[in-house]
């Protein structure tokens, strides 16, 4: 029986995420400059046909422009902040007496609670793991080597039941 399990971070998967949200932040804003460019062109070229049409086009485009943009800034902040807490190694370390989440210990008796949250704009889903002290620490589970079903099952056999992980915040 295994009486210790360590969960590992995986800094090529978080590289990858922040690569892919800056790439697409950029995509963001060069479409957009791209198109509006060739409005302007088409709007110089033959302004009775584009005229009354064009500075309208440009506006609502503008608009579904700034809305991704934004949107693509705030995935690329989640997506960084994911980044600062995978420095590599030990992410949760498991035994028979607790919790070990970045540099806090919890003992199975100091756990009040252990939830997966859903990530936002992009960001991983979070492990928060809160002590009865209120302490709390969370991780990206999905730049882990751990599953998260495997995972609550160890947790359970570690713990001897006393610490189970709470789903209820997913939709599994």
């Amino acid at each position: 029986m295994v009486d210790e399990l360590g969960v590992y971070y995986n800094t090529a998967a978080i590289g990858a995420s922040v690569r892919g949200a800056r790439r697409a932040l950029l995509w963001r804003l060069a479409i957009p400059v791209v198109f509006a460019v060739a409005v302007c062109i088409v709007w110089a070229v033959s302004p009775g046909q584009a005229g009354q049409y064009a500075p309208w086009f440009l506006v609502v485009f503008g608009v579904f422009a700034l809305g991704s943009v934004i949107w693509d800034l705030l995935r690329l902040r989640a997506v960084n902040t994911d980044a600062t807490r995978v420095v590599g190694g030990l992410a949760l370390g498991l035994n028979r007496d607790g919790a070990l989440v970045g540099q806090s210990w919890f003992g199975w008796a100091d756990v009040a609670t252990m939830v997966l949250r859903r990530g936002r704009f992009g960001s991983s889903d979070r492990l928060i793991v809160t002590g009865r002290d209120q302490r709390s620490e969370w991780l990206p589970i999905a730049y882990t080597d751990a599953v998260p079903g495997w995972l609550d099952s160890v947790v359970r056999a570690l713990s001897g039941g006393r610490v189970a992980i709470d789903w209820s915040r997913l939709d599994v």
